[in-house]
């Protein structure tokens, strides 16, 4: 299964990639300001982005998923995370750094 953002412009990707040769079943995903997951058109799926935070917050807690230390953009990953109205996501700037391998 691969999950495609469809938010936006994001329409015309899963159309393409819906074309194309890959080996995979495509979700489209529609992020939303809900409260809910709700089933959404083509086998989609509306998910609030609250929901998508909070499970990455806690992938990133449990160090289920890691930070390529290569990565470029990890900074403005974790600042947009910060940005993010509510609780403490648990994501600061050292946390990455620890994530990505480098000195926290």
């Amino acid at each position: 299964m691969l999950a495609v953002d469809q938010t936006g412009v994001g329409r015309p990707v899963v159309d393409m990639l819906r074309r194309s040769s890959i080996q995979a079943d495509i979700r489209p995903i529609t992020i939303t300001a809900g409260h809910a997951v709700s089933p959404g058109d083509g086998g989609g799926w509306h998910v609030p982005k609250k929901e998508l935070v909070n499970v990455l917050q806690v992938m990133l807690q449990s160090r289920r998923i890691k930070v390529a230390p290569t990565l470029p953009e990890a900074e403005t990953l974790v600042r947009e995370f910060d940005d993010v109205p509510g609780e403490d996501h648990g994501c600061r700037q050292r946390d990455v750094r620890g994530l990505a391998g480098g000195a926290a």
